[in-house]
């Protein structure tokens, strides 16, 4: 339905499109605040440069799509399939993105201020040059990635597990280390 359409320079916002399924559309430059995509299957879509801001694509499939210069401001991510998605460039600041999956995913240059990323799972990923300042990285399972010269200021990396990431130039020093409170708290009873 939608591949049939020209939809350049529309406006749909605060539609829902629950568990829809969008197959190599072109959103890109369209504005859809606050639209939701919950649980949809996204795949090979463009939404680049596209606004975003509060939407929410809560549990959906987002499959090599690209999101490249896209405006996606306190974006819900919540548990997406991010695998092979291009976010270059793309402001995430504030973006609810605890339990994505991150395989093969690029996310350079990006702003993902105050991002709240706690239990994701990255996998040969791209995070180099993105702005992480404040964002939320508890329990984050990180393995092939490089965040190298990304900016870490007071990021929480609480329990941050991660193997052969490349860190060259990030100042993780400004990073927020496991906290032994929280870590004591969360291993009682076990």
């Amino acid at each position: 339905l939608f591949g049939q359409n020209i939809f350049t320079k529309s406006k749909v916002n605060l539609s829902l499109f629950a568990k829809a399924r969008f197959e190599q559309i072109d959103f890109s430059g369209l504005d859809f605040n606050q639209c939701q995509f919950i649980e949809g299957e996204i795949i090979a879509c463009d939404f680049s440069h596209a606004i975003l801001n509060q939407a929410g694509f809560m549990q959906a499939n987002l499959t090599n799509s690209r999101f490249d210069g896209a405006q996606m401001e306190m974006a819900n991510l919540y548990e997406a399939n991010l695998e092979g998605v291009s976010m270059e460039k793309t402001n995430l600041e504030k973006a609810s993105m605890q339990k994505a999956k991150f395989n093969r995913t690029s996310i350079i240059y990006a702003n993902l201020e105050m991002a709240q990323m706690t239990d994701i799972i990255v996998k040969d990923s791209l995070f180099s040059g993105s702005n992480l300042s404040y964002a939320d990285l508890s329990n984050a399972i990180i393995e092939d990635t490089s965040f190298s010269d990304t900016q870490l200021f007071q990021a929480k990396m609480h329990e941050v597990v991660d193997q052969n990431t490349s860190w060259d130039g990030a100042n993780r020093s400004a990073a927020q280390a496991t906290d032994p409170k929280k870590q004591k708290a969360e291993q009682w009873g076990k």
